[in-house]
């Protein structure tokens, strides 16, 4: 993050214990954290993540001592729930002060590179979360590809921010959120080699699936559109979770009539739901016209990157070449 150090201050802080942060807090972004002094000698300041311009310590204990320094001008409001988000997190009964103070770097480690790469808005709102998200994902993969970072440390760092993200926001929120990026896994040892069989059947099923998301996105159909796999087939539908029912998916959306490929009627539906509400029904109604009137709507995008993804996998397996050739 660019920095004017003139315009840096060392604001007044609080000083709270893990357990003191489930109480009221006025100003979340003063509060510093005290870990035990075996884990951390002086206070963690976390609330200076709300802060878009800082200057990180060297690390020492004494730097510690001190809060971070900060450009109060770059206070950014829409922190200050993710703060409190971030204390209930820390604060849970079942962590030990090391386990808070791994995740506490973790956590800095995801404002540090959002402020550094132009997303310091990453906290205003889901669609903007996920954007960054896919940034920080991307940007993991790349300096995988070059060997820079290992494996486990891509794997961690990309858990990083899944962790920031269900922190704060709801099931769905999250799934929506974290969707269609691929998970960065840490390698370890050698995996046995797939039998012919299954090599086929894994061949047969994402050319199957490349071929059909790619005449979805280029014919501009309609959600929801069948899907014909070998033994069974079902509609696709555009939300985040349950938008297919196959024998291989758990708890499909009930808002869905996968039979007859259409949204379930209000009567339908609302059974099945405990408070339904003709609002969230007609919600339901809205995005699914939203999204099949705009033919570049980010669901679509994701679909076509799924098709891509599929087609790399199957050029990856004939080939033999390696993702970073």
């Amino acid at each position: 993050m660019s920095v004017n150090r003139e315009r840096l201050v060392t604001r007044e802080t609080i000083v709270l214990t893990p357990a003191q942060l489930r109480e009221e807090i006025e100003h979340p972004e003063k509060v510093r954290v005290k870990l035990n002094d075996s884990v951390l000698v002086g206070p963690y300041d976390i609330g200076c993540f709300a802060y878009s311009k800082r200057v990180d310590k060297a690390g020492t204990w004494k730097d510690f001592q001190k809060p971070t320094p900060v450009d109060l001008v770059s206070f950014r409001r829409e922190r200050v729930n993710l703060l409190f988000s971030l204390f209930d997190y820390i604060s849970h009964g079942r962590y030990r002060d090391a386990t808070r103070l791994h995740a506490l770097k973790g956590f800095k480690y995801v404002f540090n590179f959002c402020d550094s790469n132009g997303l310091s808005d990453f906290a205003e709102s889901r669609e903007n979360c996920r954007r960054a998200y896919k940034v920080l994902s991307l940007e993991l993969s790349h300096q995988l590809k070059l060997g820079n970072i290992t494996s486990k440390m891509a794997s961690d760092r990309q858990g990083n921010f899944r962790r920031l993200i269900r922190a704060h926001y709801s099931k769905d929120d999250s799934a929506y959120i974290t969707e269609r990026v691929p998970r960065l896994k840490s390698r370890r040892g050698h995996s046995k080699p797939p039998t012919e069989k299954h090599f086929r059947e894994y061949m047969r099923v994402t050319i199957r699936l490349a071929r059909r998301l790619h005449q979805f996105v280029e014919e501009e159909e309609n959600f929801p559109f069948k899907l014909k796999m070998d033994g069974y087939e079902t509609f696709v539908f555009h939300s985040q979770g349950g938008n297919t029912s196959t024998p291989y998916s758990n708890k499909p959306n009930v808002i869905y009539n996968f039979v007859e490929g259409r949204l379930a009627t209000f009567e339908e539906w609302k059974d099945s739901v405990k408070g339904a509400h003709p609002n969230q029904y007609n919600r339901s109604v809205e995005n699914l016209t939203e999204v099949n009137k705009n033919k570049r709507h980010e669901r679509r995008i994701d679909f076509a990157t799924l098709s891509m993804q599929a087609y790399m996998k199957i050029f990856v397996l004939l080939t033999g070449a390696a993702h970073s050739d």
